[in-house]
Parts: C-alpha cells; structure tokens; sequence
C-alpha cells in the first residue's frame, strides 16, 4: 500500500497512482459482493453471482500489484548507490504506516468482540501468524507484511552482498526458501506465505534498482494492451490455483498441503509483464508472447480438467476464468484507445492506503444500522453511505493529516 509522497519525486506519476486505485478497487469489491453485508440475511445477490463478481474482482491480484509496485518505489527513493539514510526512512515509514494503522486497529477492535492480545498483537504488526487476526479488519495482514519488507530493506543496506547484487540475491535466495519449505513441508508460523510476498516485493525492488525507467514517466507511452490483457489474464491465472493444486496432487500424491504458498507464484508472470507495460520498460515481443501463451494455456488445462470431471458449471469461478481468459486473448488482437489509462484511477489511489485499511471496518459500522426492510433501494443506500463514510475518513487521514505528520519528521530529521 506504499504511497508515491510528493517529497520523494518531483512530479506525480499518474500511471503508477492509478495502479495503486485500481488495486484497491479490486480488493473493495472483492469483499463487498461475497459478504452482501448492506441486506438483511445476505440474499439479496445469489451466491453463484457473488462467485461471479468475487473471481472477476480478485483482491490477492489487487495485494500482488500493491507488494510489487511498493517495491519498485522503495528502489527509486532509496538508491542502492547511495548511502541509506537509515533514521530517515525509518521515521518517514514509520509516520506513513503506523499512525492510520493504529487508528484502523482501535476502530475494528471496537466494532466486534476483540481481545486485548489481539489489539497489542496487531499493534506489534504480529497479526496473522501469531495472532489471530481481528475479525472486523481481515485485510491488517498485509500492511503487518509490508512493514516486514520495510525491514528487510534495512538488511539489504546492511549486507554487502544483498545490496551490490541489486537485491538479485535476496530475491533468489527468498524463491529457493519458498520452494524449499514447501517440499520438506517446515512451513511454521506462515513463514512461507510471508516469504512469498516478500519476492514478490523483491521483484519491484529489483526491477527499480536494474532498469533506467525513472519514476517520473510520460503516461501517454502506456501500451494497454499488454497492461490490460495481462491484468485480465493474472485474475483468471489466480482464480484457477486451486485447480492448478488439484491437478498437481493427483499427479504427485505425497505433495503437501501447502504447494499452493508456491503454485500462486503462477500469477506472477502475468502481474509482471502488466506492471512492466506500466513502467514503460519494453519486453521483447517473443517473451511476452511465451508468457500470456504459457500462463493461458494453463487456465485452460484447468478448464479441461474441470470438464472432463464433469465439474465445469457446478462451481462459477470456472465459467467466469474461461471468459477472462478469452477476453485477455481478445485484447491481444485489438488496439486499446490510449486513454484507457490507468491513471484515472489515481485519485482513488492517493487515498488506497486509507480505503484499504478502513473499508471492512465501516462495513461492520453500517451493517449494525437496522434495517427497515431490506431491497435494493435500501442496499444502494447503505452502499453510498459506506462507500461515503470510507472514502471521507481516507480523504480526511490522508490527504489533511499525513502531510502534517509529515512535516513533523522533516522537523524531527533536521534536528
């Protein structure tokens, strides 16, 4: 959820703005639609139309582009040749992070049964592997996650070979480390799954520190077809893992239960060439080709199996990835109108990290609200009143107070 701070750049790139939007749209809807939290006994929308929205809007692709693009602005505000100002950028991610945070786990922590181990554990960022994750606000794990990759810069810094490698090998080392604990199955505490985010936020680290594309961009340049095409093609790719691990185990029995920490990484591709598209970083037509092939004909191994088994249309997820699949290959064929951008999305994005934090909560707020009879109108209503009360408190905390804060740490840092 690494926001772009006007003291890092000197212009704001829209493009990657809009990303950060995007992505947060994708986890919004992701948790509006399946929950249906704004009707009285949840039955307003079907459960196979929930299935429906829930796979076109995949909030893990939304996570994915947040872990990658917040690498990849770490790498250009702080240089692996230059010397890293330690105290800085702990004060700067410190004031960014946790302020919201905090705020964020006291407001959840109130609106449903919380213990005390649960709030001073999630103000540790010890949530979720060694505590259970407050019930109101499921989606703190990442932000507990992203504070670790903040850390782990620091050891990047520290540790000559990390860093003159341009964080190659901390990358290499973190993928060995995932497919290792995967195969002798020592996964403890969720260890893999954290190692899993963190090469992903590596690969935006490395990508920043070994390309000469600078954060400052012309959005005009975007190619979107290959921005939307991959983007389409990495939802259907993630929708179908679970597919991908049954196929996998039936072929490999004593595979353990936790290759899907490893077989996600299937998407990656995908979230790569989309975010290379967006950096302006031009990929030869041949890899880019081998990858939609590769990744399209595996949703479409999927398919088949579901198919064959019979299993096709008793599940919607499966349907709907076939359309997505099919649409990403359309685009290959089309030439997308330049302002099909994603930098319309930025000013959504200048406020993603609040909507993202604060979004479950409010709607535990307006679920308690009665209800006077249920139906659509009154859905829209209670829909445009938390969408209302979200979007004002990340305005609010974002917008008014993080420059304050900010200002503080210049202050602080000046001393």
């Amino acid at each position: 959820m690494q926001k772009i701070e006007a003291s890092d750049r000197k212009t704001k790139n829209l493009t990657l703005e809009g990303l950060r939007g995007f992505s947060a749209l994708l986890v919004f809807f992701w948790h509006v639609f399946p929950l249906e939290t704004f009707s009285p006994g949840n039955k307003l929308i079907s459960p196979t139309v929930a299935q429906i929205l829930t796979t076109i809007f995949n909030g893990r692709v939304g996570v994915f582009f947040f872990f990658i693009l917040s690498g990849y602005v770490m790498g250009k505000v702080y240089s692996f040749q230059k010397p890293f100002p330690l105290k800085n950028y702990l004060l700067k991610r410190l004031i960014r992070i946790y302020p919201m945070y905090a705020i964020s786990v006291l407001f959840s922590a109130i609106l449903l049964p919380t213990s005390l181990w649960q709030v001073f554990g999630h103000l540790l960022f010890l949530n979720p592997n060694f505590v259970d994750t407050i019930t109101a606000n499921t989606v703190l794990w990442a932000v507990s996650y992203e504070s670790g990759f903040y850390i782990f810069l620091t050891l990047i810094f520290a540790i000559p070979i990390l860093k003159n490698s341009k964080g190659i090998t901390a990358l290499i080392i973190c993928l060995l480390l995932n497919l290792f604990i995967c195969i002798f199955d020592l996964n403890r505490y969720g260890i893999n799954s954290w190692i899993k985010g963190l090469s992903i936020w590596l690969l935006g680290l490395v990508l920043s520190w070994n390309t000469n594309e600078s954060i400052q961009q012309h959005n005009s340049t975007i190619d979107t077809k290959n921005t939307w095409s991959f983007i389409i093609l990495a939802i259907g790719m993630d929708s179908c893992i679970n597919g991908v691990n049954a196929i996998l185990k039936s072929i490999f029995p004593l595979i353990t239960q936790e290759l899907s920490d490893v077989t996600t990484l299937l998407t990656i591709p995908s979230v790569l060439l989309a975010f290379l598209s967006l950096i302006n970083i031009k990929v030869k037509r041949e890899l880019s080709l081998a990858v939609f092939i590769s990744t399209f004909t595996l949703i479409l191994s999927v398919i088949l199996g579901t198919l064959i088994k019979g299993a096709f249309w008793n599940w919607p997820v499966y349907p709907t990835t076939l359309c997505l699949a099919l649409i990403a290959l359309g685009i290959r064929f089309i030439d997308l109108p330049k302002s099909w951008n994603l930098r319309h999305f930025a000013a959504l994005g200048s406020i993603s990290y609040g909507v993202y934090i604060f979004h479950m909560p409010f709607m535990e707020l307006v679920a308690k609200i009665p209800y006077l009879g249920g139906g659509w109108i009154e859905w829209f209503i209670r829909f445009i009143l938390y969408c209302f009360l979200t979007i004002l408190t990340s305005y609010l905390l974002e917008i008014k107070l993080q420059p304050v804060l900010r200002n503080m740490v210049v202050i602080q840092v000046k001393k």
